[in-house]
């Protein structure tokens, strides 16, 4: 959706996180952090993995 794209045609970080909580539907979240390591721009496919954890899980969003 462009409503998503930044004026840089940038994806906007504030979507970053509402893909995370789509994906951790029925589980209990006690806390999340989140780093960006990259710019994810218009054109570009976002791939997103779940990796459960025994103590959690790790939510990768990738180009």
């Amino acid at each position: 959706m462009y409503s998503n794209i930044d004026y840089n045609s940038h994806f906007n970080n504030a979507n970053y996180f509402c893909m995370a909580l789509e994906l951790l539907t029925g589980y209990f979240v006690k806390s999340l952090r989140m780093e960006y390591r990259v710019t994810i721009k218009l054109g570009d496919g976002i791939i997103l993995k779940l990796f459960e954890m025994g103590n959690g899980c790790i939510i990768e969003l990738a180009t």
